[in-house]
């Protein structure tokens, strides 16, 4: 075999990527990239070829996936003819490691610290999956967004504690990640126009809180108002007989039941987002995103959430906002898969130690 051409697109993560290697003065090849790139993306789409399975884009399932590989006479590459070492991942199922231990009291260990951090792990997945509407790859795209990698789960897990565990209620309760981002609607957010047409719609929310009653820029607007409204009807604040005084040009207006809070808010909410000049800015932006066939589901659920849209400035934050969310309203899950990693990851770290002193040839 002298030379492979390869042909990929939309295979996990790779959107595009033709190239041929030739073999006639060289044997080997080596692919240098930075993490989170395309090296696993490679090796995952070769992997399909030796288990005769397709390809396909683990964040936008909904994209149609290429796979050429071909050699000199254009002959398909066969999966008996390729080997593929497997990267580290330190989610690897305990069958493809625990086998490099010797003692079986070890590897017994092994296997029941990995069982239990799974079970963990694909129960906190499956209730991510309703709050997202993502049904597949999930761990691929929190990895993504929290650590840019595409094996960093456990990573993105202890990199988002704090911010899971603190005491602040869900920001977006009720967002569905699926409905919002693609690779289309990315796209068309990204671009230079849209971006200023965001911008201008921000800048003119943001006027319009500061001179609210309630609302501070910044500080508390609507969708901080609203989270604190259901987390202290939640809490039986106002059954306990407790009030909330909202402050306005030093005139203070006591709250005493949970519809009384959840009218002021609705009001002040409408009386910004009904602003003429505001709406002007959204139908403007509106027009746009109508004249793109492609997004006509994003639509429909942006005019039914318009408050999300001064989130669509910065689309990274938003993501992460998001799934944060979703994990508070896992919390309880959220903490046991935290601890049993850990725990885990320090037996783990016990038992590697005493293999090496049983190390063989």
């Amino acid at each position: 075999m002298k030379k492979i051409s390869i042909d990929f697109e939309n295979c996990y993560g790779i959107k595009k990527l033709n190239y041929e290697f030739n073999f006639e003065n060289r044997k080997t090849f080596a692919i240098y990239s930075p993490n989170g790139v395309m090296k696993t993306s490679f090796a995952k789409t070769f992997q399909d070829i030796i288990r005769g399975s397709e390809s396909k884009d683990m964040i936008y399932p909904e994209n149609k996936s290429k796979r050429i590989v071909i050699d000199e006479n254009n002959n398909a590459l066969s999966g008996e003819n390729i080997f593929v070492i497997e990267p580290y991942n330190e989610t690897y199922k305990s069958e493809k490691v625990s086998t490099l231990l010797v003692n079986a009291k070890l590897r017994n260990e092994y296997e029941q610290i990995n069982i239990k951090i799974d079970e963990k792990k694909n129960e906190i997945l499956e209730s991510l999956k309703s709050l997202s509407g993502i049904k597949s790859g999930l761990e691929e795209i929190i990895s993504n967004v929290f650590t840019k990698l595409d094996n960093g789960f456990f990573k993105a897990i202890v990199r988002i504690k704090d911010e899971v565990l603190d005491d602040t209620p869900p920001v977006f309760e009720g967002i569905v990640y699926k409905n919002i981002f693609s690779d289309k609607t990315e796209q068309f957010l990204s671009s230079k126009e849209i971006s200023e047409k965001i911008k201008e719609y921000i800048t003119k929310y943001d006027e319009l809180i500061g001179h609210s009653k309630f609302l501070k820029r910044g500080v508390f607007n609507h969708t901080n108002a609203e989270t604190i409204a259901k987390n202290l009807k939640d809490n039986g604040f106002f059954k306990a007989k407790h009030t909330v005084n909202l402050i306005s040009d030093n005139v203070s207006q006591e709250i005493k039941t949970e519809k009384e809070l959840e009218e002021v808010i609705e009001s002040e909410k409408q009386e910004i987002l009904t602003n003429p000049e505001l709406v002007t800015i959204f139908n403007d932006l509106d027009k746009k995103i109508t004249k793109n066939k492609d997004l006509k589901d994003f639509r429909e659920y942006l005019l039914q959430n318009i408050d999300i849209v001064p989130e669509l400035s910065n689309i990274e934050a938003f993501k992460e906002k998001l799934w944060i969310s979703y994990f508070k309203l896992n919390k309880d899950i959220f903490i046991v898969l935290h601890q049993e990693y850990e725990k885990g990851k320090k037996e783990i770290e016990k038992i590697i130690d005493q293999a090496k002193k049983e190390i063989t040839q």
